[in-house]
């Protein structure tokens, strides 16, 4: 395991924002944006983790994307789904916008969508 990587101590913030390059208006609508997250999040943990994709529960000390049995729709937000996962809940816009906040309310990461705007709850 790299020295400088703390898997699932690390804000998951610093994992995604340097590897994600992906900015406003690439991502167009939730499912590539959900997918994208899983993607970035898989490739990081498998560089610098140094623990090998399980079957995506959580107590292996690997971070995972959200599973989509975790996913719900938001109350009074068409707009939004949100994914459920240990320590965070992930939002996606239908214009590909992502919110990831911790379960305690701190935002890690925050990317806009196509509109160019960010999700607010």
């Amino acid at each position: 395991m790299d020295e400088g990587y703390a898997s699932q101590s690390r804000p998951i913030g610093a994992v995604l924002r340097p590897a994600c390059g992906f900015g406003p208006g690439v991502v167009d609508r939730r499912g590539v944006a959900a997918g994208r997250v899983g993607e970035t999040l898989d490739r990081i943990e498998d560089e610098f983790s140094g623990i090998p994709w399980g079957d995506g529960t959580w107590d292996d000390g690997r971070m995972y994307a959200p599973r989509l049995d975790n996913r719900r729709a938001v109350s009074g937000r068409p707009d939004l789904v949100r994914d459920r996962s240990k320590n965070h809940n992930t939002y996606y816009s239908t214009s590909g916008a992502i919110l990831i906040v911790t379960i305690e309310g701190k935002v890690e990461f925050s990317k806009a969508g196509l509109d160019g705007r960010e999700i607010e709850l």
